[in-house]
């Protein structure tokens, strides 16, 4: 029993999800007749705008070609010529199809009665064309009523309802162009849009360097440093450009273009005095410090390891019996340290090598420091220093 009842909800399950999409396009095609019944109605009683509201809203829900010719005659009672046409044409095409595919003579009726009065309505179509010229910025657009009018329909004969129309092209260093015409039924309207250019000035900036916190202001606006960096367009007349940088003096060019003028600036940044921007390596006084570190270790090495040899040899030429074991471990401590020492001097003196490259032997000599190193010794200890 159990099963039974589980096989039972399974196939109600089933079939409810199957039957889901069925309902669903019986309640669409519902909607559509209701609307379409509305819609004839209002358009029996000459209310045209709320019929074609109604067939508008039913052919969205039910598409067919009596509700498409429904709607083309009330877009012909409101004046609405071009639109009106377009619908007769498209139910007429559409009844056609019908026919094709099911057979049905009753189409033949709505195909030959949008045909004809589509026919009869053709003189009454108001025609507009737009050119427009050949050279056109990329990203000129074209308008009409407010509505983007694609490339494609540039220059073609657009078909128009009776009344007042709007065009508008605009692009990137132009004057808008703007027109406005009242079209009659019947009427072939040509319009040739004008493009007029405005004066424009060309810039370009060059930098030479830039350092750490640059900034750049352009016609007192704080921009971007590659803001200019690009040929950019502007309008003729005075500008102003002012660049700046810690430690460097600051940047300033004023000047006033011209229309069509082409100009390049140059912009390279002055270090301040004794601000050390802008050195072309490390300074020198980094240098001799570690060369300075290097002697003085390598120095320190050899006189603790020499010490040291010096040391065991006079140990090793005494009898064993007679030799102090703590002598030897101070030896043993000598000789380590002067290892220690060789070894940091060689670290440093590697270092040096590399800043011998690196440094900017350009820096002035009142910037220059001067390493000083000595080496003292007091009984078996030794002392190893400098100053810079």
């Amino acid at each position: 029993m159990r099963l039974a009842s589980r096989s039972l909800l399974l196939l109600a399950v089933i079939l409810g999800f199957a039957g889901a999409p069925v309902a669903s396009a019986q309640s669409r095609d519902s909607l559509g007749l209701q609307r379409f019944e509305e819609g004839k109605r209002a358009f029996d009683a000459g209310d045209f705008e709320t019929a074609l509201n109604a067939f508008s809203a039913s052919l969205a829900s039910l598409p067919s070609p009596n509700t498409r010719l429904y709607v083309a005659r009330c877009q012909r009672a409101l004046g609405r010529i071009a639109s009106a046409y377009t619908s007769f044409r498209l139910a007429a095409r559409e009844a056609q199809d019908r026919f094709v595919a099911t057979g049905e003579r009753r189409y033949n009726a709505t195909r030959d009665s949008a045909a004809g009065e589509a026919q009869e309505l053709e003189p009454r179509v108001p025609h507009l064309t737009i050119r427009v010229p050949s050279d056109l910025p990329p990203d000129f657009a074209l308008s009409l009523n407010g509505k983007p009018l694609p490339r494609s329909a540039w220059g073609s004969t657009l078909e128009q309802d009776p009344g007042s129309v709007e065009i508008v092209a605009t692009g990137h260093r132009l004057k808008a162009f703007r027109r406005r015409l009242v079209l009659e039924e019947g009427a072939k309207e040509q319009v040739a849009v004008r493009v007029a250019r405005l004066p424009t000035a060309y810039l370009r900036v060059e930098y030479a360097q830039k350092p750490s916190g640059m900034g750049v202001q352009f016609d007192g606006r704080a921009v971007a440093v590659e803001f200019l960096e690009e040929t950019s367009e502007l309008d003729p007349g005075d500008h102003t450009l002012v660049v700046t940088a810690p430690g460097f003096s600051e940047f300033r060019w004023a000047r006033s273009l011209k229309n069509a003028e082409r100009t390049l600036i140059k912009v390279s940044l002055t270090p301040k005095p004794g601000s050390g921007a802008g050195a072309r390596g490390t300074p020198r006084w980094l240098f001799w410090s570690v060369a300075g570190v290097s002697v003085a270790a390598l120095a320190g090495g050899s006189y603790f390891t020499l010490s040291a040899a010096s040391r065991d040899a006079e140990e090793r030429d005494k009898d064993p019996l007679v030799r102090d074991p703590g002598l030897r471990d101070e030896i043993n401590g000598q000789a380590r340290t002067g290892n220690l020492l060789f070894i940091g001097g060689g670290v440093f003196a590697l270092g040096a090598g590399v800043l011998v490259f690196t440094t900017d032997w350009g820096t002035p000599t009142s910037e220059r420091v001067t390493a000083r190193r000595w080496i003292r010794t007091s009984g078996r200890a030794v002392w190893v220093g400098g100053s810079f």
